[in-house]
Formats: structure tokens, C-alpha cells, sequence
């Protein structure tokens, strides 16, 4: 036995745990673009930095996972039992192009430049950065999947089953845009 020490009880091992994700109709979030980080330093996370080379950000949804309350890691925690609050994780999805509107113009300003025959290479431009920010956030999702829920510990232990799930819907999604865009493109 060692003292201060108990195993990390992570959601998908949980009694009782919820994810709860609105649908798009319920949007509950407000429609204007997040603060953006100001300064970053070496120790800012990849998607500080990936929010603050793309500009503005807009969230699209957010859904919320509701497990039963984690035992606490202190000496007295069955003291402190009543004290202890069910953990509530968040999960957010964010547009990096801060709204549709960005996409547009940069397909106006192609047919405007050479008379239509920009839009093919603006496209393609646009295709590979909607690949690369969808691989950066598939990245960020997988290095997310393994963590702890317990404040207790900084060091990441267990792959959350729902980080897992998304992590593959995530990946799918990419590929379904990847196919799409490269039929879109051949059309053109």
C-alpha cells in the first residue's frame, strides 16, 4: 500500500455516465468567435497555436460527459464524501475559419482574378487546408484520448471510451471529406 495513492476510476469504468450532445438545432452557444490566446509561449498547447494561425474561431456545438462523482484521492476523502460533485467533461467542436463566409470569398476572388480560371486552383488550395485542419484536429482528438479524470493526477492513464469513438468518427469524417472534395474538384 502506498499512501495517497488509489487507482484512477475513468468514465468508461463508471456506474453511471452520460454523454449528452445537443443536436445542431439546439444551438445553445453563442453564434460570435472565441478569444483567441494573445500570447503563446513553448508551453501552449498545438491547438493554441492552431486557433491563433487561423484566425477567428467560431464553436459549433458542444456536447458533455456526467459521470457519478469520482472518491477523492485525499487521506480523509470518507469525510469529505458529501463535499465530492459528479465530473463533467466538455467536448467542443470549433469552426477555425470563424464562419462559411471566409470559403466564399476566396472562391469569388478567384473567379474575379483570371476570369473563372483560378476557381479550379482556389479550390484546391482550399481542399488541401480543409485536410490539413481536419488532420490537425483528428491529431489533437487522439493526443486528448489519453487522460485522467482525477485532478489528481497530471500524467494522461486511460483512453476515455468516448475520445476513442471519436477519434474514429473523426477519422471517417476525413476521409468522407477528403472523397468529396476530390469529386467536387474532377466536376470542375
Amino acid at each position: 500500500y502506498i499512501e495517497g495513492f488509489t487507482p484512477v476510476k475513468s468514465l468508461g469504468s463508471a456506474s453511471s455516465a452520460y454523454i449528452l450532445i445537443p443536436s445542431p438545432s439546439m444551438r445553445f452557444l453563442p453564434p460570435t468567435s472565441l478569444q483567441l490566446p494573445t500570447c503563446l509561449t513553448a508551453d501552449s498547447p498545438p491547438l493554441a497555436h492552431l486557433l491563433h494561425s487561423k484566425g477567428s474561431a467560431l464553436p459549433l456545438s458542444t456536447g458533455f460527459v456526467v459521470s457519478k462523482a469520482v472518491p477523492s484521492m485525499r487521506k480523509d476523502y470518507r469525510s469529505n464524501l458529501k463535499e465530492e460533485w459528479p465530473s463533467v467533461l466538455s467536448v467542443s467542436l470549433i469552426d477555425y475559419y470563424g464562419g462559411s463566409n471566409i470559403p466564399q470569398e476566396k472562391i469569388v476572388r478567384g473567379i474575379n482574378k483570371q476570369g473563372g480560371r483560378g476557381l479550379s486552383w482556389e479550390a484546391k488550395d482550399f481542399e488541401t487546408e480543409s485536410h490539413l485542419i481536419l488532420e490537425s484536429l483528428a491529431a489533437e482528438l487522439h493526443a486528448l484520448s489519453w487522460m485522467t479524470v482525477s485532478p489528481s493526477y497530471l500524467e494522461r492513464r486511460t483512453a476515455l471510451p468516448f475520445h476513442c469513438d471519436m477519434v474514429l468518427r473523426l477519422r471517417r469524417l476525413l476521409h468522407f471529406a477528403d472523397k468529396e472534395l476530390s469529386k467536387q474538384s474532377e466536376k470542375s
